[in-house]
């Protein structure tokens, strides 16, 4: 069964890839005029990408998404499923800390900043903000509260902050509020969700567990901009003291 779902996913990431791969070719011979060498790179590279999706696509859908449904379920069914919500903070952080595209992102803030954005602040609050936002969506199911009640407030807050804000911190928090919904958290948040909302009593699946990766997206970037608050205050402080002290 497995050895099908692969030749499926293959087949399917093929198809996927053939667009662009012609628009590339199309590009080549009318504009590019690569190598030889440089096309076999390309190509060798296209299948290290072709083989790795069928790989990694094959496992989500047989093993990852599985596991995050029966996880939810089984804990979703305790008398004390409150635990969810720490639990929940806990896997939003792991689960970002493994996403591919977070390291992308991380890695050019860094390099374009010269290092004054650090790794290890911009990774802390990406995992923060995600763990946050689990957190609130099994709040949403096991009350039944509806998903404005948390969208509404959040999206205000966060458009609200980009006027007080440093411009480089609005577009690296609304970045990362793309980068943390991409494909382990969607393969994992998103099926967790589902299988504890179906295990509790008078909850629609279809209703209340998907929204989810609306709240992924809105957390990150308030916690980014309050950090650029924080900084850009700080750094006015700074400044206004050094004034000070030239004028003494």
């Amino acid at each position: 069964m497995f050895g099908w779902a692969m030749w499926h996913t293959l087949l399917e990431v093929a198809i996927i890839l053939v667009p662009i791969l012609g628009m590339f070719l199309i590009f080549q011979i009318t504009k590019l005029k690569l190598s030889r060498i440089e096309l076999i790179k390309i190509f060798v590279g296209l299948i290290y990408l072709l083989v790795g999706l069928t790989i990694f696509l094959s496992g989500v859908n047989k093993g990852f998404m599985p596991a995050a449904v029966a996880l939810g379920e089984a804990i979703g069914q305790l008398s004390y499923n409150w635990i969810l919500i720490p639990i929940s903070l806990v896997i939003g952080a792991c689960v970002v800390l493994a996403e591919p595209t977070v390291y992308v992102l991380v890695n050019q803030v860094r390099k374009i900043t010269d290092g004054a954005i650090s790794r290890r602040l911009l990774l802390s609050a990406m995992a923060l903000g995600v763990g946050i936002a689990m957190s609130l969506s099994i709040v949403r199911i096991l009350s039944g509260l509806s998903i404005w009640w948390f969208l509404l407030p959040g999206y205000t807050i966060s458009l609200a902050l980009t006027f007080f804000v440093p411009n480089i911190f609005v577009g690296i928090g609304f970045d990362s509020g793309e980068v943390v919904t991409g494909a382990m958290s969607a393969a994992f948040v998103i099926p967790f969700a589902i299988g504890v909302c179906s295990v509790i009593p008078d909850r629609n699946v279809v209703v209340d567990a998907f929204g989810i990766a609306g709240l992924i997206t809105m957390i990150p970037p308030i916690i980014i901009q309050t950090i650029g608050l924080i900084y850009s205050n700080k750094l006015k402080k700074a400044k206004e003291l050094e004034a000070a002290g030239q004028e003494a």
